[in-house]
Formats: structure tokens, sequence, C-alpha cells
């Protein structure tokens, strides 16, 4: 591979992780049923916000998407 290829293949993967969400995805068990909420940590604070029920299997396969993607350009 060219370095000029390698270069645009790094651009293209860099413009999608800033696409993808950050963070981690929790489960709470209130009163026998599960909530589910998007984790991140900004500015050494943790931030918690809800998901709705139909959205956290896309939101899920974001965040794991993105993990993936650190890790080639690691």
């Amino acid at each position: 591979m060219k370095t000029a290829e390698i270069m645009k293949h790094i651009d293209k993967l860099e413009r999608e992780l800033a696409q993808l969400p950050n963070g981690s995805m929790t489960v709470k068990k209130i009163k026998d049923r599960e909530y589910y909420y998007h984790r991140v940590s900004e500015n050494g604070k943790r931030r918690e916000s809800y998901v709705d029920f139909d959205k956290v299997e896309e939101l899920r396969t974001q965040i794991e998407k993105r993990k993936v993607l650190e890790k080639v350009t690691e």
C-alpha cells in the first residue's frame, strides 16, 4: 500500500470515529424492569442519559463499532 492510500484510509477511519458515540451502555434494574443508559465521562465526571428501548440495539452496535475502530487506529 502506498503512503497516500494509507493516509486516505486513516482519514476515513477518523471521520467515522468522530460520528460514532463514545462511552458505554449500562443497565439498571428497578422493580423487575430494565432501564438502559448511555454512560459517558466528560471532564472527569460521569454522565448518564436514558436510552429509549427501541434505540438500545442501535446505540450498542455503534459503541461496539467505535471500540473496534479505536483498536485499529492505535
